[in-house]
C-alpha cells in the first residue's frame, strides 16, 4: 500500500511561537508539507498525538562535545555521538558547538578540525560557533566575512578565562570586525581582572581554612559578570555589532543587560538550565565539586532574576553549555578548586525541565517554551525559517510532550558518557516521549531509534531582520559610544 506521507502526527497540540491549536501534521521528504485539522491520507508511519504538545524540535546553541578541559588535561566525556545521543533523547534536534581556536592557527583549521570530529557521529543536526583566541595579527579578523559567505555567522570571544580569553582591546577588534563582517558575536562575560585577583588570592587559602567551594564561590562573583556586560555593551554598542550574552547567571547580569539595551545596545541573551534548577546550596553538599561550573551556581535571589527576564520577555534562549566529565574527574581529591574540571551534563533533560518548571508550572506560556528552546535560536543563528517551527516548508525536527507525565529525572535512563547527571532527584510533570529529526524519529519512549552519522551540518545565514526583533541586525561604524551607563 502506498501512502502519502513519510510521517503524520495525529491531533496534537501543534506549538509555535506565536500560537498553538490542536492539529495534524504531515510530513514528506523530512519536510513538513501540511499542517491542518484533518490531514486526508497515510504516513509511511503516524503518531498518536491526542492530549499532547507538539513543539518544533530543540536548538541548542551552545554545547561543548568533544572539548578538551581549559588546562588541557582531561577531554569532555561527550563526544559528538553520546552528545548528540542524549541531545536526541531530550527533543534536542539541533546543536550548534563550540570550536576553540589553538594559538597559531587559523578559524578554517579550527573548523576543519572540529568538522573531522563530528563527521559521522551525530544522531542530530549541528553546526558550530568558532572561538577567537588568537588574533594572529588581525589575520584571523580578515577570515570573519569569508566565514560567514561558508555558513558560519557567529563566533564567540571569552572576556576572562586563560587561555581562551582577549584582551579589552582585542574585544573591540573583533566586534568592529564581526559588524563589518554581518556575524553575531557570542560573548562569556566575566570581568578578567577581578576573577584573575581573586582566582589567585583565594586559591592559595588552605582548605583546613576554608572550604575549596567556598573559596571557588568567592572567586567568580556577580559583580564580575555585570562589569563584564557592562563593558562590552559600549563597546558593541560603538561600532554597530549585536552581541550575544551567553548563560546568564545572576540579577546583576539581568539588570547590566537591561541598562546596556536602554542605551541603544542590540543585545541577545541565553540562560543555562543550571542557572534556573540549581543554586549555591549543592556547593554545600558532599558531592559539591560535581557542581562545579563556569559562572558558579548562583542564589535563589538571582533564580527568581532570571525567571522574572524569561516572563518578561528578556532571555532569548535556553541553552545547555554541556560540558561533561566522569565523577571520578569532579570529585578528586584537589587542593584547590583552580584544579576542578567545570561543567556537567544538560543537553538531554533541559527541555524537559523547562517546560515541566516553566510551561506546566505556570512560569511561562507555551509560545515562550517554543521561542527560547528553538524559535529565538533559529531566528539568532541563522537557521529560521527551516528550523524553529511547525509549518509548511520547514524540517520536520519534532518533539513530542506528554504534559501527563510525571518525572524523576535518574541517572540510568540518560544518554550522555558522564556517569551523573546533577539535575538526579528532581521531579517534574511533562516530558518529552517522541523526538523526530527531519522525519525520521530518532527517539521513542526511552530508547534511541537512530544511528550515528544521519545528523547533518548545517550552513547557517543569517535572514533579514525586518521587523523581527530576534533577529541581528548590523550598523558597522566608529564614533562616539553614546549615553554613558551608568
Amino acid at each position: 500500500m502506498a501512502h502519502e506521507f513519510q510521517l503524520v502526527v495525529r491531533g496534537a497540540t501543534v506549538a509555535n511561537a506565536d500560537g498553538h491549536a490542536v492539529a495534524d501534521v504531515a510530513v514528506r521528504d523530512g519536510v513538513v508539507v501540511e499542517v491542518g485539522a484533518q490531514v486526508a491520507g497515510s504516513g509511511e508511519r503516524e503518531l498518536d498525538g491526542r492530549g499532547k504538545v507538539l513543539a518544533p524540535g530543540g536548538i541548542d546553541p551552545h554545547t561543548h562535545f568533544h572539548t578538551p578541559s581549559p588546562d588541557g588535561s582531561l577531554m569532555s566525556a561527550d563526544d559528538y555521538e553520546s552528545g548528540t545521543r542524549a541531545a536526541a533523547a531530550g527533543g534536542v534536534t539541533t546543536v550548534i558547538n563550540y570550536a576553540f581556536q589553538q594559538l597559531g592557527e587559523s578559524l578554517w583549521t579550527t573548523l576543519e578540525r572540529e568538522a573531522a570530529k563530528a563527521d559521522g557521529r551525530a544522531h542530530v543536526d549541528y553546526g558550530f560557533h568558532p572561538i577567537l583566541t588568537d588574533l594572529l595579527g588581525g589575520s584571523s579578523l580578515a577570515e570573519l566575512a569569508p566565514l560567514v559567505e561558508a555558513g558560519y555567522p557567529s563566533v564567540k570571544i571569552f572576556t576572562a578565562y586563560d587561555p581562551f580569553r582577549v584582551t579589552d582591546r582585542e574585544a573591540i577588534r573583533v566586534l568592529a570586525a564581526a559588524a563589518r563582517a554581518g556575524a553575531l558575536v557570542n560573548v562569556h562575560a566575566e570581568d578578567d581582572g577581578l576573577t584573575h585577583y581573586l582566582t589567585d588570592t583565594l586559591a592559595a587559602v588552605p582548605a583546613t581554612v576554608e572550604p575549596i567551594l567556598s573559596t571557588f564561590k568567592r572567586s567568580r562573583p556577580e559583580v564580575a559578570e555585570e562589569l563584564a556586560i557592562e563593558r562590552i555593551a559600549v563597546y558593541a554598542r560603538t561600532v554597530g555589532c549585536p552581541v550575544y550574552f551567553v548563560h546568564l547567571s545572576s540579577r546583576g547580569a539581568v539588570e547590566a543587560v537591561r541598562r546596556g539595551r536602554a542605551a541603544g545596545g542590540q543585545i541577545f541573551t541565553e540562560v543555562r538550565p543550571a542557572y534556573l534548577f540549581l543554586d549555591e546550596s549543592r556547593y554545600d553538599q558532599p558531592d559539591g565539586q560535581r557542581y562545579v561550573c563556569v559562572p558558579p551556581l548562583r542564589t535563589a535571589d538571582d533564580q527568581a532574576a532570571l525567571w522574572d527576564a524569561i516572563a518578561a520577555g528578556e532571555i532569548e534562549t535556553s541553552a545547555s553549555d554541556h560540558t561533561t566529565y566522569s565523577s571520578a574527574q569532579k570529585l578528586g581529591a584537589y587542593e584547590s578548586f583552580v584544579d576542578i574540571p567545570p561543567g556537567f551534563a544538560s543537553v538531554q533533560t533541559g527541555l524537559g525541565l523547562l517546560y515541566g518548571r516553566g510551561v506546566a508550572a505556570g512560569r511561562m506560556t507555551l509560545e515562550q517554551f517554543v521561542a527560547i528552546t528553538s524559535a529565538n535560536a533559529a531566528k539568532l543563528f541563522g537557521l529560521w525559517p527551516r528550523k524553529g517551527r511547525i509549518a509548511p516548508g520547514a524540517d520536520a525536527d519534532l518533539v513530542l510532550i506528554d504534559p501527563d507525565r510525571t518525572t524523576t529525572l535518574a541517572d540510568e535512563p540518560l544518554q550522555s558518557a558522564s556517569d551523573y547527571d546533577p539535575f538526579v532527584g528532581i521531579e517534574v510533570r511533562g516530558w518529552p516521549s517522541v523526538t523526530v529529526s527531519r522525519g525520521d524519529v530518532v527517539y521513542r519512549d526511552g530508547t534511541i531509534t537512530s544511528t550515528p552519522g544521519r545528523g547533518r551540518w548545517l550552513h547557517r545565514r543569517l535572514g533579514d531582520p525586518g521587523t523581527d526583533p530576534a533577529i541581528p541586525s548590523f550598523s558597522p561604524r566608529t564614533g562616539d559610544p553614546g549615553p554613558a551607563v551608568s
